[in-house]
Formats: structure tokens, sequence, C-alpha cells
């Protein structure tokens, strides 16, 4: 499992299709290292630390993949836009809580809603261009989201999605 999630759509990390399997990865990662010449007692470090950071990514993506098999959208426009802003909300306060707010926590916010958008049966590009214009630029490095900005950008984020999935 690759922990570099950059640019890559939903589909290529969603934990139900690309299940985590530790003894797998450890295994792969030894075998890198030894061909590569490492010290095995710093190798053997090195792996456990990038096998409990898989672990922990996994669990992250299982929790994204859980709120988004939950949400359905009614047919009603602003309850779909109503929910729809509720979860966004939601993940946007869990990857500030996962990220503890770091340099660019946003960004990780960004990917996670297009991931949502995607989720929903919008393209992944075109998922991520709506992310971005709705939540981009709105956020701030080590900063906890406002509140208030934070529901105004989710709003935006859902009334793009709707507009985009129903015309």
């Amino acid at each position: 499992m690759s922990v570099n999630w950059r640019d890559k759509p939903w589909s290529a990390v969603d934990p139900c299709s690309h299940p985590y399997d530790p003894v797998a990865l450890r295994a792969r990662l030894r075998q890198e290292r030894a061909a590569r010449g490492y010290d095995p007692a710093f190798a053997d470090e090195e792996v456990e630390r990038a096998v409990r950071y898989a672990g922990e990514r996994h669990a992250y993506l299982e929790w994204l993949a859980a709120l988004f098999d939950e949400l359905t959208l009614p047919a009603d426009r602003d309850a779909a836009i109503l929910g729809l802003t509720a979860t966004i909300v939601r993940v946007v306060d869990e990857v500030a809580g996962f990220t503890g707010g770091e340099e660019a926590w946003y960004d990780d916010a960004l990917l996670a809603v297009a991931w949502l958008l995607e989720s929903l049966g919008i393209e992944p590009d075109r998922a991520a261009d709506l992310a971005a214009r709705s939540l981009g630029g709105r956020f701030a490095s080590w900063v906890e989201p406002e509140p208030d900005t934070r529901d105004a950008a989710a709003m935006d984020a859902a009334v793009l999605a709707l507009e985009e999935l129903r015309g």
C-alpha cells in the first residue's frame, strides 16, 4: 500500500478495494531495505515506523469510507445541501484533528472532500476542482478552521457538487 495520496482518486485508495496487510507491507519494505544495503537494525526500526504510519492512514481511510457510505442525498435539493454540508464539515474537522492542524493541513482536507465528491459519482478531476474552488484559500496552517468559514466553505462545496450531480 502506498502512503503517498497526492493526485490519487478515491478509487485508488478506497480501503474496501485496497485492504491493509501489515505483514505483506513489512516483508516488502524489509526486502527493499536489504536490497539497498541498509543496516538491518536501522532498517527494522524504519520499517516498523512505516508500517505503523500506514496502519494509521488506513484507519483514517476506513473512517472516511464509512462516512461516505452512510451519506445518502435526499431528493429534496435543500435537504441534500444540508446533509452534504454537514458531512463536509465532519470531513474538514476530522482532517484538522487527524493532522493536528499542522502546516498545510487544508491540502488533506481538500483531498478528502474531493474523495467524498468522487464517491458520490463526480469524476475525480472535476471533484478535485470543485473542492479547490469551494475550500481553497479559506484555511490557514497551524490554525483550527473557524466554524463560520468552515461552514460557508462546506456549503459552497455542497451546492457546487449538487449542481454537478443534478444539473
